[in-house]
């Protein structure tokens, strides 16, 4: 079309890194091998797909958190999407939701019929093979 409100002023696609940390701890001997990461931003609306393989969880502790391509807005605190994950320790669902602090996400998980609970690097298993794979929609500033 001709009109201007029909036309995107704002649009991106591009890759990053995704990496997993705990809110607390240190990386130690922590080890990624396989990371994949992908999205598009139109608007202030981010469409994110991330994969991360764990050979070694390292010294990290505390929540799990796992860096987003763009910042979330400040004032928003959740956005949707799924993930799947083999590096657990527990049959759950597991609910993503973003860190104000930061361009970060973490996960709410469902443990056995108990309230949701942040995942935390206690809950990951230290074997080899860990595998975390995500799609997430969220808002930006």
């Amino acid at each position: 079309g001709t009109g201007t409100s029909e036309l995107l002023d704002d649009y991106e696609e591009g890759t990053w890194t995704p990496a997993i940390y705990g809110s607390s701890g240190s990386i130690g001997t922590y080890a990624q091998d396989y990371t994949n990461g992908t999205y598009t931003k139109i608007g202030n609306v981010v469409y994110c797909y991330g994969a991360v393989a764990i050979s070694n969880i390292g010294s990290w502790s505390g929540n799990v958190l796992v860096n987003l391509p763009v910042v979330p807005n400040s004032s928003a605190y959740q956005g949707t999407g799924s993930v799947r994950s083999q590096l657990h320790t527990f049959d759950g669902a597991l609910v993503f939701e973003y860190s104000t602090v930061g361009s970060a996400a973490r996960f709410n998980v469902t443990k056995s019929a108990t309230a949701q609970v942040l995942l935390q690097f206690s809950d990951l298993t230290a074997a080899s093979n860990n595998f975390l794979s995500f799609s997430l929609v969220y808002v930006t500033d």
